[in-house]
């Protein structure tokens, strides 16, 4: 059977890098983009739920990955991932980005990614998945219960009820990687992050709180 490593051997290209992996993680993120597309044209659901939904399957794939590939096997994921970010762009889908607000949070998503892997993949992955799941857990759930309970706020983008949401959440999946011990150093994480979360526009905060978060994580324990 000729799979992708087969083809990269012959050619004696890239011989110790296992593409097949690469691609088997790549493929939840087409068959993402293909669901919200026929969920935009068939339903009525809102597209910020589309959005999300896509959010939380990349994020929980990028974590999956993270155990399964060496480091630059991640550094060629990632540069995929923003490929494919980008041709999302190109091709004007409207599931990902015809919202309501402005928002490049997408294609960010999959930059930090690569950044977060150049940073910590080598000498602590945990903290590339703890910026992760920020992105896949607390960041979804702030958007999509703000969005549909919450007060909008014009000016920025967001809710009180889901940066409320937001919160409780970061200390939840902090908890994960602090000992309840330190329980004041998780309620500073997330506060902190839960006010740049807040007042960040444009979607930028798929790229400031994983690497901010990832950061306080690496000095404060």
């Amino acid at each position: 059977m000729i799979t992708f490593n087969t083809l990269s051997c012959s050619f004696n290209l890239f011989c110790h890098i296992n593409f097949d992996y690469i691609f088997l993680f790549l493929i939840p993120f087409a068959l993402v983009i293909v669901v919200n597309e026929l969920l935009d044209k068939y339903t009525k659901l809102p597209r910020e739920f589309h959005r999300k939904f896509g959010h939380i399957i990349s994020g929980l794939t990028i974590v999956a990955a993270s155990y399964h590939l060496g480091f630059i096997e991640m550094i060629l994921f990632s540069l995929a991932l923003i490929a494919g970010a980008l041709g999302t762009r190109v091709l004007h889908l409207a599931s990902v980005h015809k919202v309501t607000r402005k928002s490049i949070g997408t294609t960010l998503f999959a930059v930090v990614t690569l950044i977060l892997t150049l940073l910590w993949f080598r000498e602590n992955p945990e903290l590339l998945r703890y910026g992760i799941w920020i992105l896949t857990i607390p960041d979804a759930l702030a958007a999509l219960i703000g969005s549909q309970w919450g007060t909008y706020l014009e000016r920025w983008g967001k809710s009180y009820l889901g940066s409320f949401v937001f919160f409780i959440a970061t200390c939840v999946v902090t908890l994960a990687f602090i000992p309840f011990t330190v329980w004041p150093v998780v309620l500073m994480v997330a506060l902190v992050l839960t006010m740049m979360e807040f007042f960040t526009i444009w979607g930028l905060d798929n790229l400031t709180l994983p690497i901010l978060g990832s950061v306080m994580l690496f000095f404060l324990i």
